[in-house]
């Protein structure tokens, strides 16, 4: 992936933070704590960057099924093209107009099927951001449990229950989101099999 994609990528997560008060660690305060202090914030860190890499596969998976919703689209206004041509030539080559429409039906089945997909990828889009977004909230709880389980000062400026709303809400978005992934796979199915069976 280039540094300019990972950025996106990283604009993006900022983007859901920035919605709301986000209670957040500094690195300045985790740099206080020693390596055992530490070993339940590297494995949140470790979720959040698979969270982060499945949300790059989603947005790479989106620009695909916009590319191929385009090509259908181009498919579509080649044969209506076709049609408006033949029609002058409808005496003649009825049967060949009645072809070109069945072509029609089926390229519009292939539209409305490049909507679902775009539909259902944009919803697993969503899907994995919310994740990397609940990743975050999990890993930011444990940071400040950590500097609590140190007793770092520090810690008596933020809230336990700031932190604990924040993972609250981030795994309702979750559930949230792959409940509509769910159901746009379902419509995406549907207009695919709808598509193929032209």
């Amino acid at each position: 992936m280039s540094r300019g994609f990972w950025c996106l990528v990283a604009l993006a997560v900022l983007g859901l933070a920035g919605c709301s008060h986000t209670p957040t660690v500094s690195d300045e305060q985790m740099a206080a704590l020693n390596p055992t202090q530490l070993s339940s914030v590297r494995a949140n860190e470790a979720g959040v960057a698979q969270a982060q890499q499945s949300l790059a596969q989603q947005q790479e998976a989106l620009q695909q099924a916009k590319k191929e919703r385009e090509v259908a689209q181009d498919e579509q206004d080649g044969v209506k093209s076709a049609i408006d041509t033949k029609q002058q030539e409808i005496d003649a080559k009825k049967s060949e107009k009645e072809q070109l429409e069945q072509q029609l039906e089926a390229a519009k089945a292939h539209v409305s099927a490049g909507d679902a997909q775009v539909e259902w990828t944009q919803a697993r889009l969503e899907a994995a951001q919310a994740e990397v977004a609940h990743q975050q909230a999990l890993l930011d709880q444990a940071k400040y449990q950590a500097l609590v389980n140190a007793k770092d000062p520090s810690a008596q400026t933020l809230k336990a229950e700031d932190f604990a709303e924040r993972v609250r809400q981030s795994e309702a978005k979750v559930r949230d989101t792959q409940g509509d992934a769910t159901k746009a796979q379902q419509r995406y199915q549907e207009q695919r099999a709808a598509w193929q069976g032209q």
